[in-house]
């Protein structure tokens, strides 16, 4: 028969079931508060938490709704299949790389899932192997963040940057600008596109409408300059409409231009006091509008680039839009430059090919680089092409003094610039003209000559006329001794 316990026997296992009672608690409490530590972070990971089974069967631990639409409840209830979200395109890689895993015991995918209302996600899926009895794997743990805007920010780049290269080439500003409009409405999925450059008034006194408003908010007060529409893209394609010609202060555009801030950006066109015309814009369902003015180096207003969108323009998008205000602002430089340059270039070439005088570049070495007709045909060459070709050596084919020629080239490397050079010069026949040669020495940074530039006039008419006086002279002053000696004798 089993002996009794001790009433102290008794009290003291009765303490004991009490203090195992307190740590029960205690480590349930523990548990609780863990579990709900847990549950706060997963709540507060701004992607799906998850965990996947080896048949791609999924049990969502938190937030799938912000990933791709469905509930928690609907991928316990419909027992959806993970791999049935994602993008076809993508699955194939999914899968390969997946495979990866089990050596790897994690890996991180990138790939395209379609949510439940039929939109394309980007999503980085981080995940690790969890692995069973004898390292057997048996699924996965993981959480997937939603990379979509920065996906599609990276691909606007890489687009604008192929935009940039494709400007580079060759092309006219014409064709430059309406490129630019084009790839705004293709990168940035927006309604229409315009690019304006300051020019000269043109249709004041004839086609202009806006030249015909005396008054109001949209009256002209700026003649001598306006706003000429330069390129079109999108919904509005033409360039001659109503809005071809701008004038500041006037209109979204006008005001753009005119304004003390250098873009206006509005993301309400229904409702934003700035745009005039707000039933316009409910009927095209348009939802935003950005305008950047082109400035210039000194801060001078040359342009306006334009667009209206029916969606949301983002302070990312808003970055590489002005980005390419600025690029846009370069090309229509560039291209004023290089007008201005072909303008001068044409003038030259119509002054240097029609001149009476020789123009000239040489080498201090004795090659003609160029000349002009007027200086072939003073030496008596079938053109300037025929000259260049057939004068070697200037200093004997050229001048019929050598030492000419040495005079002059010293004169060159001491003063940089020679005038009134009056020497003979050998013509292609032989013959030789007198010449009068003012010449400038071009340098480089080492101070050693590397080209000639200058005017020759043929002045072999007024040589003859000189020596004629001379002679004329001599006869006079011979004729005189002659009177003087008679007058003498007699």
């Amino acid at each position: 028969m089993a002996k009794k316990p001790t009433y102290e026997e008794l009290e003291k296992r009765i303490q004991e079931l009490k203090l195992s009672e307190i740590k029960l608690k205690k480590a349930e409490r523990r548990g609780l508060e863990n579990d709900y530590k847990y549950q706060t972070v997963i709540s507060n990971i701004p992607g799906m938490v998850y965990r996947g089974n080896s048949d791609w069967s999924t049990t969502i631990i938190s937030n799938s709704e912000i990933v791709c639409g469905y509930s928690i409840e609907e991928f316990n209830t419909k027992k959806i299949n993970w791999m049935d979200l994602i993008h076809p395109d993508d699955k194939k890689r999914v899968i390969e790389e997946h495979g990866l895993s089990e050596k790897k015991k994690s890996i991180t995918q990138e790939y395209r899932i379609v949510t439940k209302d039929g939109h394309t996600r980007w999503l980085s899926d981080h995940k690790t192997v969890i692995l069973g009895d004898k390292e057997a794997i048996v699924g996965v743990d993981g959480v997937v963040f939603d990379i979509t805007e920065r996906k599609q920010i990276l691909g606007r780049t890489e687009q604008l940057n192929s935009l940039n290269e494709r400007l580079l080439v060759s092309g006219g500003l014409n064709y430059k600008v309406k490129l630019i409009t084009e790839e705004i409405i293709k990168i940035f999925k927006a309604d229409f596109a315009r690019i304006w450059i300051i020019r000269s008034g043109d249709l004041c006194d004839s086609e202009c409408q806006h030249a015909k408003i005396a008054e109001g908010p949209n009256a002209c007060h700026y003649r001598e300059r306006c706003l000429h529409l330069l390129a079109s893209s999108g919904r509005y394609t033409h360039i001659d409409g109503g809005h071809r010609r701008v004038p500041f202060g006037s209109f979204k555009i006008g005001k753009v231009a005119s304004g003390d801030e250098s873009k206006f950006l509005t993301n309400d066109v229904v409702n934003d006091p700035l745009v005039s015309d707000h039933e316009w814009a409910i009927k095209l369902g348009l939802v935003s509008f950005a305008g950047y003015r082109l400035l210039s180096d000194d801060g001078g207003v040359i342009g306006v680039l334009a667009l209206f969108s029916k969606q949301a323009i983002s302070p990312e998008e808003d970055a590489l839009l002005e980005n390419l205000a600025a690029t846009t602002t370069h090309i229509i430089q560039k291209a004023k430059t290089e007008e201005a340059l072909r303008e001068s270039e044409k003038k030259y070439r119509i002054i240097y090919e029609n001149a009476v005088e020789g123009f000239f570049q040489s080498t201090p070495e004795g090659r003609f680089v160029s000349v002009n007709s007027a200086f072939s045909n003073m030496l008596g060459y079938d053109s300037p092409e025929d000259l260049v070709s057939s004068i070697s050596d200037i200093t004997t084919q050229y001048y019929v003094n050598p030492d000419d020629r040495k005079r002059y080239k010293k004169i060159l490397k001491d003063n940089g610039i020679v005038e009134n050079f009056e020497f003979k010069a050998k013509r292609k026949d032989g013959s030789a003209i007198w010449v009068s040669n003012s010449t400038r020495a071009y340098f480089d940074s080492d101070g050693r000559v590397i080209r000639y530039e200058g005017i020759v006039l043929d002045i072999t008419e007024r040589k003859q006329i000189e020596e004629t006086l001379q002679k004329s002279h001599k006869q006079f002053l011979r004729v005189l001794d002659g009177i003087d000696a008679t007058i003498y004798v007699v």
